[in-house]
């Protein structure tokens, strides 16, 4: 399934890939079987050990982008929330790094709220 330890065969569904790095919402669970990543095998991680993994070795991104924000949150809080559990920044400091991804790709700090 793996073409190499950073790249996903692109033809894997997505429900899998969100089970296996425990994001997919109940009742979705891998109950067997392996799946290893840089001679890992992520099944037996602790989620504390997933969580500190993803975003910054394992990444998802989404190919639909309009399915990818949650209507009841801002864009602001959705864009900092990386920051803050993957980063550990602080609200002030994840909130810097959102605008700076907003002027990255121009789009007007008035949408941040």
């Amino acid at each position: 399934m793996l073409a190499s330890p950073q790249t996903l065969d692109p033809k894997v569904p997505s429900t899998l890939i969100k089970a296996i790095l425990r994001i997919l919402s109940a009742p979705g669970l891998i109950t067997s079987g392996e799946v290893c990543f840089n001679e890992q095998n992520l099944l037996l991680l602790d989620d504390d050990d997933i969580i500190n993994m993803r975003w910054k070795k394992i990444s998802f991104i989404k190919q639909k982008a309009l399915n990818s924000l949650n209507p009841v949150m801002t864009i602001g809080d959705q864009l900092m929330l990386p920051f803050i559990v993957h980063k550990n920044y602080t609200k002030d400091e994840a909130k810097k790094g959102a605008i700076e991804l907003l002027n990255l790709v121009k789009i007007e700090y008035k949408y941040f709220n």
